[in-house]
């Protein structure tokens, strides 16, 4: 089992990207201790106005960059 000080690491390591490319940082990380199968949130502030694409990007985790993209 992972402890909470591994989940919380993504507060580090993760960004969002606006399609301006202004980069933030998360606020907070959300979910219950323990378990296997997790469903947690990481939360960002809101951006404003709305952009109309976000990029979430981890990195620093081993020589990988892991970037998701939603369109709007």
């Amino acid at each position: 089992m992972l402890s909470w000080e591994v989940f919380s690491f993504f507060i580090v390591v993760a960004r969002q990207i606006d399609d301006s490319g202004k980069e933030y940082k998360p606020i907070a990380w959300e979910g219950p201790v323990g378990g296997h199968h997790r469903e947690d949130m990481l939360i960002f502030n809101q951006i404003t106005p709305n952009p109309k694409s976000v990029e979430l990007k981890i990195s620093n985790i081993g020589d990988v960059v892991r970037s998701f993209v939603w369109q709007f």
